[in-house]
């Protein structure tokens, strides 16, 4: 009696885990989609303040190549 009562147990265990998974994995794939899109808006932005500091170095050596072709 004890053996079967705690089968049943077991098995209503199982059974839950079981049904709960599809839920699990799809709370999983919307977290991961939510780090995923936070992370490349990250990355966005820093491929922006990249290529606005490139042009901020390519303006300072122009400056600095006209200076000391005058001499001045």
């Amino acid at each position: 009696m004890i053996v079967t009562a705690w089968l049943t147990y077991r098995g209503s265990r199982t059974a839950a885990a079981i049904q709960a998974e599809p839920s699990q994995r799809a709370a999983d794939l919307a977290a991961f989609k939510e780090i995923r899109d936070d992370m490349q808006k990250e990355l966005d932005e820093t491929k922006a303040e990249l290529r606005s500091l490139r042009s901020l170095v390519r303006s300072f050596r122009g400056y600095v190549t006209e200076y000391d072709q005058t001499g001045v």
